[in-house]
């Protein structure tokens, strides 16, 4: 099992048909939150094939927001627009989730990014 440490998050062993579900849980959770990755449980195939009981189901963790303070935002942004030649480094998580487009639109040109289109900025 260990040999997926390295590539996962982190590596669950369930040794009994009572930490099914608190271990799946917990997994879940961890594979969303944070930057999101593969978790591995192991289920031994004696509890697979055994009796499960009636174990208690654990309730969703509350949702956990992410990300910087709405007014610190809007600070920075702010100080990028006032500035003459920004520098920007952005980090892996633009590209990762797919936002560079939508990262320079909104973020960096804001309600300019239409005029500076068309100047060809």
């Amino acid at each position: 099992m260990q040999m997926c440490a390295p590539i996962a998050k982190a590596v669950f062993d369930v040794n009994s048909f009572h930490e099914v579900a608190p271990v799946l849980t917990r997994a879940l959770d961890l594979s969303v939150s944070g930057r999101p990755g593969p978790v591995v449980v192991a289920i031994a195939k004696s509890i697979l094939d055994g009796e499960t009981g009636d174990p208690a189901i654990p309730k969703p963790s509350a949702p956990v927001r992410l990300g910087p303070d709405a007014e610190a935002v809007q600070s920075a942004a702010g100080m990028i627009a006032a500035s003459k030649r920004p520098i920007i480094v952005a980090g892996e998580i633009v590209n990762f989730e797919d936002a560079s487009l939508d990262f320079w639109q909104n973020i960096i040109l804001g309600d300019d990014y239409e005029s500076r289109k068309h100047n060809g900025i």
